[in-house]
């Protein structure tokens, strides 16, 4: 089973198409999301708590999310991991891992103007804002707007059929 990970800047349509992704194959994959995690643990913003340090709270957002990660393989299912995942040792570390479980990395990208974005996520229940998004996409993206490369031995995605398709090919059957 491989694990798929979502990449893009908020309001790129990461959770939107994950969890519809879900919805339809509910039997195949099932959808790890950080910011979830975060609400779930902390009652929402990690970071409003005083008495907790940034990258204390995110340690554990991360441990929970590869150990759901790695209970979903051992489960049968395909995780997908609904996150930016935009900085380069995220996706270095889930690549590693990957490698760990000899299981594939399937990156799918989410593309998107910054301005699409901003507009998005001012609709959305939690929005990040728009400095957020234009100090990430500042942060990360190419001065054309594109997402990095992804790591060597992960498989690229840029849609939900080449999602499907690679998923298909790595676990030898239609998903």
């Amino acid at each position: 089973m491989p694990i798929v990970l979502t990449r893009g800047i908020p309001g790129s349509g990461k959770t939107t198409m994950s969890t519809a992704l879900v919805a339809d194959h509910s039997n195949r994959f099932m959808r790890i999301n950080r910011d979830d995690i975060r609400r779930m643990c902390f009652g929402g913003d990690v970071y409003a708590d005083p008495g907790r340090a940034r990258d204390e709270g995110e340690r554990m957002v991360s441990l929970i999310e590869v150990a759901s990660a790695r209970y979903a393989l051992e489960q049968g299912f395909i995780p997908v991991i609904d996150a930016t995942s935009l900085n380069p040792g995220y996706l270095v570390r889930w690549t590693g891992m990957a490698g760990l479980l000899q299981t594939p990395l399937v990156v799918w990208d989410f593309p998107i103007g910054i301005e699409e974005a901003i507009r998005r996520d001012a609709a959305r229940p939690h929005p990040v804002g728009a400095d957020v998004i234009r100090a990430i996409a500042g942060a990360h993206l190419d001065e054309g707007g594109a997402l990095p490369a992804v790591p060597a031995g992960a498989l690229r995605a840029s849609g939900i059929e080449e999602v499907m398709a690679l998923v298909s090919d790595t676990v030898g059957e239609p998903v």
